[in-house]
């Protein structure tokens, strides 16, 4: 099997896939992660950009809600994934800033808080 692209996306998915016994080629032009991924800064944010109550009003309610509960557990599959291959990154979950830069965003995260 050939995954195209090593960005965070493709490493995951050639390494998941390897860990199930399949034979994977990671194809990239770069170095690994040096794309758009590798550019956040470090950052993981779990989540979804758009907050739950939206997201299960767009999707069909199974597919939301696992959508919901894939993104919201995506900082502890990468915690995991840093301690199982003792990866030296120095990663660490210590929560994220969401700032607030105009009155859209107080209102917007005024609501999650709610």
């Amino acid at each position: 099997m050939a995954v195209i692209g090593g960005g965070y996306t493709g490493l995951s998915a050639a390494l998941h896939l390897a860990e199930q016994g399949v034979s994977v080629t990671l194809l990239e032009a770069e170095t690994p992660g040096w794309g758009a991924s590798g550019r956040n800064g470090g950052q993981v944010n779990p989540g979804l950009k758009e907050d739950p109550d939206t997201v299960l009003a767009r999707v069909v309610a199974d597919m939301g809600e696992r959508m919901i509960a894939m993104s919201s557990a995506s900082g502890d599959l990468v915690a995991d994934l840093v301690r199982r291959h003792g990866i030296d990154c120095g990663f660490s979950q210590k929560g994220w800033v969401q700032p607030i830069h105009d009155d859209a965003a107080l209102k917007t995260v005024t609501a999650r808080v709610e």
